[in-house]
C-alpha cells in the first residue's frame, strides 16, 4: 500500500550511484541510505560546499566506513496520506541497521536482522529499544499544517491522475490506524476495476457496502454516481452526486459535471446546462463538450458546433471524445469531409497510443468514406470496427449496404452469419432479416426470421 503504510517493503528500494569514470564500480554498501543523502553526495562529487545544517550524509564517506566507525543511523520516514484522504492517523518511522520503529495508534517494532519481512512485532520484548527510538522520534522537529484548498481545476487534474481523492474532513479526537482499515483501499480498488470491466451492478454493491461500513470515506461518492448513471439509475445518481457535492466543496465543480450528465440523460436540459457551466472551473473542455451535447439535444446544430469548437481550443490537442462529438455534429449536417477530418485526428491519437480505440470511431469513418464514394476505404473502416467490436450489430447492416452498392450480393449473407456468430440472440436474427428486406431480398428475409424464432 504505497504511500499509506511505512513497512520496509514500501520504503526500501536499491539506490544506485554512478560516479565519474566508473570509480568504485560494482561496490555494494549495506548501510541504509535516505533521499536526504543524495544532495550531500552530489555536492561532494562536484566539489560544492555543503551547508553545515543540511540533513543527510555523503554516501561516499558512508560506504567507506564500517558499522562501528559510522555509528548508528536512524532514517526518518512519514506519511500523511491516510490523514489527508480518509481522516486516519498519520505515521512516522525510524529505520536503523537492525530495528525499524513505526509510530502509530498501535506502534510496531521489527528486528530487521531476524525478521526482514517484518512479520513479528517485537515491541513487547524490546521495550528499551522501543523507548529509545520513540524518544528520538519525539525529539525531531516535526509539524503538520492542514493543506490549503486547491482550486477546482487543479483538483480535477490531480484526481484524473489518481493523486487526489476526496479530502478528509479535519477534526479532533483519536484517529484510526491505517493498517486496521486496509479493506477500504481494497474495496475502492475493486470498485475501480469492476467499473473498468463494465460490471457496474457489482461496483454499486461494493460501494454501498463500503459506505455502510466507513461513512467517513468520501471517495465513494465520486465513484458511485457515475456507476449509477451507467446503469440508467439517473435519479439515484443525482441524489448521490448532490450529497457528494455537499460533502466535498473543494471538488464541487468536478461533481457538477457528473450531475450534468445525469440531468442530460433525463432530458432535464436547463438543469444540465447549469451544472455543466458550474463544472467549467474544474474542466473547461468537458464543460464545453457537455454544453455541445445539450445544444445537440435541443437540435441546435450551430450552437453545438460552437461549443465543441471551444472544447477544441480549450484543451489542445482536442480530447478524443470532443473529436467524436464534433464529427457527429458535422455528419448530422452532411459535412462528410469535415467529419472525416475530425475522425482521422481521433484515429491518429489511437495509433499513437494516446487513447484506446472507442466504439464507433471506425464505423463513423466508414460511413463518411462511403458517402464520399471511397468504397474500398469505407469497407476497410467497417471491417476494422467489427474486428475490434464484433458485437456492434449496426455495423453489419452498414457494411451489407456498402456491399450491395457494389453489387456484391453473394457476400451479404455470409456477413450476416458473422453477425449471429458474434451476437447469437433473437435481435441479431431480426436485424439480419430487416437488412435483407430493406435490400429487397424478401425470401432471404423470411428465412432469417424463421431461424430467429
Amino acid at each position: 500500500k504505497h504511500g499509506l503504510l511505512l513497512y520496509r517493503e514500501t520504503l526500501h528500494v536499491p539506490l544506485m550511484v554512478k560516479l565519474p569514470g566508473g570509480r568504485r564500480g560494482g561496490e555494494r554498501v549495506a548501510a541504509p541510505a535516505a533521499l536526504v543523502d543524495v544532495l550531500p553526495t552530489v555536492a561532494e562529487v562536484v566539489g560544492a560546499e555543503v551547508p553545515p545544517d543540511l540533513p543527510g550524509s555523503s554516501l561516499l564517506a558512508l560506504g567507506q566506513k564500517d558499522a562501528g566507525e559510522r555509528g548508528e543511523r536512524q532514517l526518518y520516514s512519514e506519511t500523511y496520506y491516510g490523514r489527508l484522504h480518509y481522516g486516519w492517523s498519520e505515521l512516522h518511522s525510524l529505520t536503523g541497521e537492525r530495528f525499524h520503529f513505526i509510530d502509530s495508534p498501535n506502534p510496531e517494532l521489527y528486528d530487521l536482522v531476524a525478521d526482514p519481512r517484518e512479520t513479528n512485532n517485537v515491541l513487547a520484548q524490546e521495550r528499551r529499544v522501543y523507548r529509545a527510538m520513540e524518544a528520538e522520534l519525539e525529539a525531531l522537529p516535526l509539524g503538520f499544517e492542514e493543506p490549503s484548498a486547491v482550486d477546482a481545476e487543479e483538483a480535477a487534474k490531480l484526481a484524473a491522475l489518481g493523486y487526489l481523492s476526496a479530502p478528509a474532513r479535519s477534526g479532533s479526537g483519536e484517529r484510526p490506524d491505517p493498517k486496521e482499515n486496509l479493506d477500504v483501499l481494497e474495496d475502492i480498488q475493486r470498485a475501480v476495476d469492476l467499473t473498468a470491466a463494465g460490471r457496474l451492478e457489482e461496483t454499486v454493491e461494493v460501494l454501498k457496502d463500503l459506505q455502510q461500513r466507513h461513512p467517513e470515506v468520501q471517495d465513494t461518492y465520486l465513484l458511485l454516481a457515475p456507476a449509477l448513471r451507467g446503469l440508467g439509475a439517473y435519479e439515484e445518481a443525482l441524489a448521490v452526486g448532490r450529497e457528494g457535492k455537499r460533502l466535498l466543496p473543494t471538488l464541487a465543480p468536478l461533481v457538477a459535471l457528473e450531475l450534468a450528465r445525469s440531468h442530460l440523460a433525463l432530458g432535464q436540459l436547463s438543469e444540465a446546462a447549469a451544472e455543466a457551466q458550474a463544472g467549467a472551473e474544474a474542466n473547461p473542455a468537458q464543460s464545453f463538450e457537455l454544453l455541445a451535447r445539450i445544444a445537440l439535444a435541443r437540435r441546435d446544430l450551430p450552437g453545438a458546433l460552437q461549443q465543441v469548437e471551444k472544447a477544441f481550443d480549450t484543451d489542445p490537442p482536442p480530447r478524443l471524445s470532443a473529436l467524436l462529438l464534433g464529427a457527429e455534429i458535422q455528419m448530422l449536417q452532411e459535412r462528410w469531409s469535415d467529419a472525416l477530418g475530425l475522425l482521422d485526428l481521433g484515429r491518429a491519437q489511437v495509433e499513437a497510443g494516446e487513447a484506446n480505440l472507442p466504439l464507433s470511431l471506425e464505423s463513423r469513418r466508414g460511413e463518411c468514406l462511403a458517402r464520399l464514394g471511397r468504397y474500398e476505404e469505407a469497407e476497410q473502416a467497417f471491417r476494422a470496427e467489427l474486428a475490434a467490436f464484433p458485437a456492434h450489430r449496426q455495423v453489419y447492416t452498414q457494411l451489407a449496404f456498402l456491399l450491395a452498392a457494389q453489387r456484391r450480393f453473394d457476400e451479404i449473407e455470409p456477413l450476416l452469419e458473422d453477425l449471429v456468430r458474434a451476437a447469437p440472440n433473437p435481435q441479431s436474427y431480426s436485424l439480419a432479416a430487416d437488412t435483407l428486406e430493406r435490400l429487397g431480398n424478401t425470401e432471404a428475409a423470411r428465412r432469417w426470421r424463421q431461424r430467429g424464432g
